[in-house]
Formats: C-alpha cells, structure tokens, sequence
C-alpha cells in the first residue's frame, strides 16, 4: 500500500495528467479519467506521482476507454486500496512531456498567468482551463468584480499569450461591464 502525506497540486515541477475515478475489477487497478489530449500520451509514461504519496509509481496501462484509462500500479493489489485513492490527483513530471508547438499551451502554464485587455489594462487571471468538447475554455477571475467569467481560448478572444510572462492578451469585449 502506497503511504505519505504529501500535496503536489501547487508544484511547478508537476503535470497533473488526471484523477483517480474508482476502482476497476477486483485485483486492486484504478480508473483514471485523464486531463491529456490523447490516450496515447499516457502510454509514454513509465511513473507518476499520485497525490498525497512521496514516492513515484510504476503505471501500466492495462485498458482505454473514452476519456479513462483503466491502470494498474504494482503496490495496489485489492479493491479497497484502489477504491481509498478515488479523487486523487496523478502527475507527471514536467520534463516527461514533449515541447508544445507554436500556439499550443498546457493547461498548467495558462493558470495564473495574468490577463490584460488589448489596452494593457489588468483584467485579471487564469483560474482555469477546460474543454467540455466545443474547445478550450479559460476560467478568468476579474479583479474589479471578483467573479469568474469563461471565455472560449481562441484568436479572436485570445489574441496573444506569453507564457513565459505568465500574461495573456483578450480583446475587449465589453467584459468588465
């Protein structure tokens, strides 16, 4: 059984690539629905940390499914072992993930980044990204009303982003009314 008590959601050396959903079957292997692009990507990782453990873990993919993967780690062998990890988050290591392209972001590197309109003015920050199958979506918590708008991640919304500078460039599009 896996142990410590350890929290990796605010660690910038980490990816979180998805959360543990369930046990599956009886011999102690996890459902995670995953955060990544493709299933694929995850075929490529060897270890990952879950949240709340110290150490790293072996992964192996023993199934995909739409938006899950069904995976066994070695240290997991009933139900009730997986069943305890249910809603904790699995991560990678920054270094495992390729580059992105030109204009492609990861979801961690837009959080927090700050956000301006197109006449430099601080509207506020990234507090999250989704996509709920129509594109990415960021979540944007103003700064002058403190509520949290969405807005859909695209050019014509999102004319700029320098992640580098954790700043983001929106058009202005009546937001702050």
């Amino acid at each position: 059984m896996l142990q410590g008590d350890y929290n990796y959601n605010d660690n910038k050396d980490l990816v979180c690539i998805g959360t543990i959903s369930g046990a599956f079957g009886t011999q102690g292997d996890v459902k995670i629905s995953y955060f990544c692009e493709s299933s694929n990507t995850l075929k490529r990782f060897r270890k990952v940390v879950i949240n709340g453990y110290k150490d790293q873990v072996e992964l192996k993919v023993l199934k995909i499914l739409v938006g899950k993967i069904i995976v066994r780690f070695p240290t997991i062998r009933t139900r009730e072992e997986a069943n305890y990890l249910s809603g904790r988050n699995v991560f990678c290591h920054r270094e495992s993930f390729p580059v992105p392209e030109e204009n492609e972001y990861y979801y961690a590197d837009l959080k927090e980044c700050e956000v301006f309109d197109n006449n430099g003015i601080f509207f506020g920050k990234v507090t999250g990204v989704f996509n709920y199958g129509a594109g990415d979506i960021l979540e944007i918590e103003e700064t002058k009303n403190l509520k949290k708008i969405l807005l859909p991640f695209t050019k014509e919304y999102v004319p700029k982003v320098n992640i580098s500078k954790k700043a983001i460039v929106i058009n202005s599009l009546d937001l702050a009314k």
